[in-house]
């Protein structure tokens, strides 16, 4: 009997073998879903955990033929070696960071909201953070407010009073390198380039969005970041392949 024909022949076996339960392969002898997380599967909310738990290895398994993958929603997986009858992995041990509740991109905010998310949602170490911290939260509007959009620069006129003389004008950027907090906070965060836009009129006040310019290149950055933080924090005797 030819190599193919064994090969089917164990397809056939292995088809008869699985169970399927709301639309997820099992295979009889564990009953583990294959290739997603499970009950068995070691959870962690930090990458720092996660690491830790690969290069300790506390519960002493064999890691032989594992390897980590950086998924697309920048959650982390341990993969099992190859099961040896269907070839499959099972996920060992997750990371996925809690869940918070991002910047809105692309929505706007009244000025005090916007304030308030520009100083917990992004890394504050950048000047053009400090920059557009600084220009948003001086904007009032008393008796009115104009804003000149050339595309490249805004004009805000702000009038803060009843004369003439009251009438100030400042001119902003508004493209703007920042860092809003998108993967494991113990990471670095990946730094895109946003286009901010600044609204406003004396009945509706001044409101303020943010708007995503690099067309999603900021996730191939991010996904390097969480690679170089693994690769600090395990050791290279552990040799375990990290894909991403």
């Amino acid at each position: 009997m030819d190599g193919e024909a064994i090969r089917r022949l164990e397809e056939m076996a292995l088809k008869a073998d699985m169970k399927e339960k709301d639309g997820v392969a099992y295979v009889s002898g564990n009953y583990k879903p294959l290739g997603v997380v499970h009950d068995d599967t070691v959870r962690f909310t930090t990458l720092q955990s996660f690491c830790d738990y690969v290069k300790f290895n506390p519960q002493g398994q064999d890691f032989d033929n594992t390897i980590i993958v950086i998924n697309p929603d920048f959650t982390v997986s341990l993969l099992s070696a190859p099961d040896k009858l269907d070839g499959q992995r099972t996920v060992i041990a997750y990371a996925k960071r809690h869940d918070t509740d991002g910047f809105m991109f692309g929505k706007q905010y009244d000025m005090e909201s916007f304030v308030v998310a520009l100083k917990s949602k992004f890394v504050k170490a950048d000047s053009d953070w400090e920059t557009v911290f600084n220009v948003v939260r001086k904007v009032r509007i008393e008796d009115g407010v104009v804003i000149d959009d050339s595309g490249m620069f805004q004009t805000i006129t702000m009038k803060t009073g009843v004369s003439s003389a009251s009438v100030r004008s400042q001119t902003v950027q508004t493209d703007f390198s920042l860092r809003p907090y998108r993967i494991f906070p113990e990471c670095e965060q990946p730094k895109s380039v946003f286009f901010v836009r600044l609204q406003g009129s004396k009945e509706e006040g001044v409101y303020v969005s943010l708007h995503e310019t690099d067309g999603g290149a900021w996730k191939n950055e991010a996904a390097k970041l969480i690679l170089s933080y693994i690769v600090e924090r395990i050791p290279d005797d552990e040799a375990i392949p990290i894909f991403c």
